[in-house]
């Protein structure tokens, strides 16, 4: 072959290898962009095996003063440069513009080609500690136009995941490498990654607990995966209860914000979620065939949630009762509220579940009613505001004053003695029952028992009383006693 017609063939060779790569860069419309599939993406080509990939002296290279756009003999496939700074030592730092987007190289000395974008939360090669700061990075400065920022940009990100390559040691050159200000940018960009980065979580704490109807409070704080406080902006939400505002932010410094909420006069329980968009934990990255750079760019931003829930009610009112010898077996038991509300409450008195008795209490007071209940019986109670049904609540209260035995008493008298009979009817009941005369027990009745009358021979001429009375056992042992009768025997 002459050496005209050799000239000729690798001008054809390289010219079929562009027109392949550039055809490449626009394949597969049909996949949504960030969308994986099962089949990683390469460069193909029509032309001879020996020119299927550029070599690394022909392909663009952004590390190297070779690989600028435009440079004669450079190949670009499908990626120019963003906003960034070219070195005097001939390094680029900056961005580079794929598929539309701008990016940043995270592998040095390498070629770069256009690549679809992927959503990644893994990337090879990298902790996911170091993705998540390379997100933060990219995500909180990387979306810029400004030349000096680009720069510390990408290498922030190097410093990152590359720390001892050619391309830092050139960036970091006091004589060629990139200006100071860049330089520390760049640094003071991955000290706050350090601390800033993500996962983030969204803590909601209610710090005053409102009662139906009055106002509460809760603390909303935004941390890093270091612990650290971030600044943000939440969006508020909120169930069964009645936000100041909409969204609130925490400090410059990430201090705590405050949410102040009117509750719903509902018993039901109050959910507080607060809402932030931030850095994701993945990145957008290419997936180019080997010896090419990988780029990575700001994910879409993810909302991170949290909240709190509580369900706090009126303490319950005290109920009592006192079970006293004339009270026959209908006590009266007492209830005494306190509203700590904001507004007045009506408490309800239940006899066995059944309404007894209701009373209102202002806010700040208390107050009390009265109300006979039965033995046996079960007292309870419930709160209620407005229109809505009564809250139950949890307490409750078993009446124990059951009705002391009638006594049958009769007295017969002869010239020297009287004769006096004492009896208790048959107990019907399911208590034990007993019958003392003069301070004596004399008889015990077991339910269902019916015992002879106690008969007691007094001598006439003496003016003798004998006294005596019924009690019943009550439910926690002790013995509810009922009036003393007497009878004078002359």
């Amino acid at each position: 072959m002459s050496p005209s017609t050799t000239t000729a063939g690798r001008r054809l060779i390289l010219i079929v290898w562009m027109l392949t790569a550039a055809v490449f860069a626009g394949m597969n419309p049909a996949v949504a962009e960030g969308a994986p599939t099962s089949t990683q993406p390469t460069l193909t080509s029509t032309a001879s095996a020996a020119s299927a990939a550029p070599a690394p002296s022909s392909a663009l290279t952004p590390d190297s003063a070779q690989g600028r756009a435009g440079t004669s003999g450079a190949v670009v496939i499908g990626v120019t440069h963003g906003a960034g700074i070219m070195t005097k030592n001939g390094t680029w730092f900056g961005q580079w513009l794929n598929k539309g987007r701008a990016g940043y190289c995270i592998d040095p000395n390498m070629n770069v080609a256009s690549m679809p974008w992927w959503t990644s939360p893994a990337v090879a090669g990298f902790t996911s500690a170091q993705v998540a700061r390379l997100s933060y990075i990219v995500t909180t400065y990387g979306n810029t136009k400004d030349n000096a920022r680009a720069a510390s940009v990408r290498l922030a990100a190097l410093l990152i995941v590359a720390p001892n390559s050619t391309a830092v040691k050139r960036g970091l050159d006091a004589k060629s490498g990139l200006p100071a200000a860049v330089v520390a940018s760049a640094r003071a960009m991955v000290a706050a990654s350090t601390k800033l980065a993500g996962p983030y979580k969204v803590t909601v704490t209610v710090t005053k607990a409102a009662l139906p109807g009055g106002t509460g409070t809760a603390s909303v704080v935004v941390r890093s995966a270091s612990g650290t406080p971030v600044p943000a902006t939440l969006q508020l939400s909120a169930t069964n209860a009645r936000l100041a505002a909409s969204s609130v932010s925490t400090g410059a410094g990430g201090q705590a914000a405050t949410v102040t909420f009117t509750r719903s006069d509902a018993p039901a329980p109050v959910t507080l979620r607060a809402s932030a968009q931030l850095a994701a934990a993945s990145v957008l990255i290419t997936r180019p065939p080997a010896g090419f750079q990988r780029l990575v760019r700001w994910a879409p931003k993810t909302a991170v949630v949290g909240g709190a829930t509580y369900q706090q009610t009126f303490g319950a009112p005290t109920i009592t009762y006192s079970c006293v010898q004339d009270c026959t077996g209908t006590p009266p038991v007492t209830v005494r509220a306190c509203n700590a509300a904001s507004g007045p409450v009506t408490y309800v008195v239940r006899d066995n579940g059944r309404d007894a008795a209701r009373f209102t209490v202002a806010a700040g007071q208390c107050g009390t009613t009265s109300v006979a209940v039965a033995d046996g019986h079960t007292v309870t109670s419930a709160w209620q505001l407005g229109a809505n049904a009564p809250t139950a609540f949890d307490g409750r209260l078993l009446v124990d004053c059951p009705p002391a035995p009638l006594i049958r008493a009769n007295v017969d008298f002869s010239c020297t003695a009287g004769n006096v009979r004492l009896s208790l009817p048959t107990n019907t009941t399911e208590r034990v029952q007993r019958l003392t005369v003069d301070g004596q027990v004399r008889q015990t009745v077991q339910p269902g028992q019916e015992l002879p009358p106690y008969v007691l021979s007094v001598p006439c001429g003496r003016n003798t009383t004998v006294a005596f009375q019924s009690s019943i056992q009550r439910a926690n042992g002790t013995w509810n006693a009922g009036l003393v009768g007497k009878i004078v025997v002359p």
